[in-house]
């Protein structure tokens, strides 16, 4: 039975925290729009010493209860609550708008520290991966902390092999665990590396395949792999995230998913920190990538029926009705890379046709032509839509992959133009590798097909 009382430190007078007192006091119930947190870990920083000693400019009552940071497990919630449930871990994050408001105005769904610093507070490989995250950052921007960020990222790769494979134990994996490998993959791509990463994600796939349930998680037998992980908030985050990486990474290597996305299809209904409410087309995109089956040039025989499906699944996805502006562009830009994505296939295919002289198959209904007016009405359409999309809404940090997609099919000076500002200007923002990588590709792309008065389709960024 759950206690009725909980400990509490608190300050009886401001004479310094040597008179912090441990006390029993009753346990209240949460009221309308609360929750109750059980704490798991708290600080006390400089607000509570100068509040501990009287000196505090905002004095509040004799008696307190110090501690500005923390972080703990929802245990219960009040009435009207919607953003928290039972068992969620959370982090206090006090914003400060008291005195002279916020300097930027914060959208918290698209904030990758509400998800990852909670998990943190319990992992120390976690923790580790982030602090490698950020020094490696600062270092791309200032060649001064290079050894920091080196040292960093060796302790975070020494504490994720401890807490993978500890000793006299079995391979050990939880949603902080996986975390913590998709971090070090993010940082790495961050820094523009082209390889590295991926052995980050091999690793991630390896570790969500041998997920397995907690004892007292489920009443029935253990659950295995990515259901294992599904059953906590955390868990159903981390895996939409691997899918980010892995799917849209598949798009650029032009390689096969390393998971098959069935693992997604209960758990995109819920807002991703990603891509909004467009975690589903992750599927789409994923069954696109896969469609890349040989052709029989004897027979022509391809899977021609698939490509419509998955054609007419795409142009009749909408997003649900209350979503923001900027959020549902981001969406519709991601719709349109997908299309892209699908008639950049249907047109390889159709090339391959035509050099097999095969004329014999469905396929050869649709021209080339007709495929690349397809093409370009997506092209014209997604660009319209992102330059609908605020360059200082958070939201706009995932416009890379629509960007780079419509980049590398565009054939008019203006959108070419339009795709630049947009990728300059999120560099100079981010400073992340991966952006100016992107651009590299795309200028390389473009000045060659000028320069050779090429076609569109000759050249390629897979080339």
């Amino acid at each position: 039975m759950p206690s009725a009382t909980f400990k509490q430190y608190w300050l009886p007078e401001k004479k310094g925290f040597d008179c912090l007192t441990l006390r029993d006091v009753p346990k209240e119930q949460p009221k309308f729009g609360q929750i109750l947190v059980r704490v798991k870990a708290v600080s006390l920083n400089w607000r509570d010493g100068i509040l501990a000693i009287g000196t505090y400019p905002f004095p509040g009552p004799d008696a307190v209860v110090p501690g500005s940071d923390g972080a703990g497990i929802v245990e219960e919630v009040g009435e009207g609550v919607t953003g928290w449930k039972v068992g969620d871990r959370v982090l206090a994050n006090f914003t400060q708008d008291h005195i002279a408001g916020r300097l930027t105005h914060a959208v918290p769904a698209f904030d990758l520290i509400l998800n990852f610093l909670p998990m943190a507070m319990e992992s120390p490989a976690l923790a580790e991966a982030l602090m490698a995250y950020a020094s490696g950052h600062l270092s791309s921007i200032d060649p001064s902390y290079t050894a920091v960020s080196l040292a960093a990222r060796s302790n975070a790769l020494g504490a994720l092999s401890k807490t993978i494979c500890p000793p006299n134990q079995e391979t050990a994996c939880s949603d902080t665990t996986l975390s913590a490998c998709l971090i070090l993959l993010t940082s790495e791509v961050c820094l523009g590396s082209h390889t590295s990463w991926y052995s980050h994600l091999v690793g991630a796939k390896h570790l969500i395949t041998s997920a397995q349930s907690q004892p007292g998680q489920t009443s029935g037998p253990t659950i295995h792999g990515p259901e294992a992980l599904k059953l906590t908030s955390e868990g159903r985050w981390v895996l939409r995230n691997f899918a980010f990486h892995d799917i849209i990474g598949s798009v650029t290597l032009g390689v096969k998913p390393l998971l098959n996305p069935d693992y997604l299809r209960d758990i995109v209904d819920e807002f991703d920190t990603y891509l909004g409410v467009a975690a589903g087309l992750l599927i789409s995109i994923s069954e696109i990538t896969c469609l890349d089956a040989p052709t029989d040039t004897d027979t022509g025989c391809i899977p021609f029926r698939a490509y419509l499906d998955i054609e007419q699944e795409l142009n009749s996805w909408q997003c649900p009705n209350d979503t923001p502006p900027a959020i549902e562009a981001v969406a519709y830009a991601y719709r349109g890379a997908a299309l892209i994505h699908l008639y950049r296939k249907m047109r390889r295919q159709l090339q391959a046709l035509h050099a097999a002289s095969v004329l014999s198959t469905p396929l050869d209904r649709m021209s080339l032509e007709t495929l690349e007016g397809k093409i370009q009405t997506q092209v014209s359409n997604t660009i319209n839509i992102i330059s609908d999309i605020p360059e200082d809404h958070v939201s706009e940090s995932s416009l890379l992959f629509p960007l780079f997609i419509v980049g590398g099919e565009t054939k008019v000076d203006s959108q070419m133009y339009t795709i630049r500002s947009r990728l300059q200007s999120s560099y100079h923002k981010r400073r992340f590798g991966n952006i100016s990588r992107a651009l590299e590709v795309l200028e390389d792309l473009w000045a060659r097909r000028k320069t050779q008065k090429l076609m569109c389709g000759t050249l390629d960024w897979r080339k």
